[in-house]
């Protein structure tokens, strides 16, 4: 299952999803240096008789230009027919907060990959700009989790917000796309604070 932590350890796998008995997409990080690395999905064809080992197909890493550290957290499979859209593979990423004043602060960010050959929409199509999501306080943002109904993109994580006392807590956070936006935007985001 995906994993909390906030920097990657060396290269790391944090989660998969299997479609058809057939192919595993697996999703996690690869580290280029102390201060910077990259999501990275891997595609197998897996042997499903015979105990053979499973066949890598296409690897994709992302961001090509690199200011930071990027960390592959959650990934989901989304078949052929839901939401009109072909297979696609969804993946949740940890990275650099443009708008945050610490340069060390991350958001969620949001990839939808072609599940046949692992590349990005062109940056003019739709879902080519992946979006994000910065928490009320600009801190820290940690994605977890994915899921995928017919319609709409779920991640939850983490999100640091302040509180009225400038103390510093932690809240899951919970956001909602809908598949179909050319340009997709956050729909609704459910916070929950807690007793602590």
């Amino acid at each position: 299952p995906a994993t909390g932590s906030r920097q990657p350890l060396a290269d790391e796998a944090t989660d998969f999803v299997v479609r058809n008995n057939q192919f595993l997409f697996a999703v996690g990080t690869k580290t280029l240096s102390a201060t910077q690395s990259v999501a990275v999905v891997r595609k197998y064809h897996v042997a499903v008789q015979g105990g053979g080992q499973p066949q890598l197909i296409t690897e994709f890493t992302w961001p090509s230009v690199v200011n930071g550290l990027y960390v592959g957290k959650a990934i989901a499979y989304a078949p052929l027919g839901q939401g009109g859209q072909g297979d696609a593979v969804f993946v949740a990423v940890q990275g650099p907060c443009p708008e945050c004043e610490a340069i060390a602060n991350v958001d969620y960010i949001l990839l939808k990959l072609d599940a046949s050959g692992l590349a990005l929409p062109a940056p003019t199509a739709p879902w080519g700009t992946p979006p994000r999501y910065n928490g009320p306080s600009s801190l820290d943002d940690i994605p977890v989790g994915i899921a995928v109904t017919t319609d709409r993109v779920i991640v939850t994580g983490s999100s640091e917000r302040v509180d009225a006392f400038g103390n510093i807590g932690r809240d899951i956070a919970t956001v909602s796309y809908l598949r179909s936006d050319p340009a997709p935007a956050t729909r609704w985001v459910q916070r929950y604070e807690g007793a602590g």
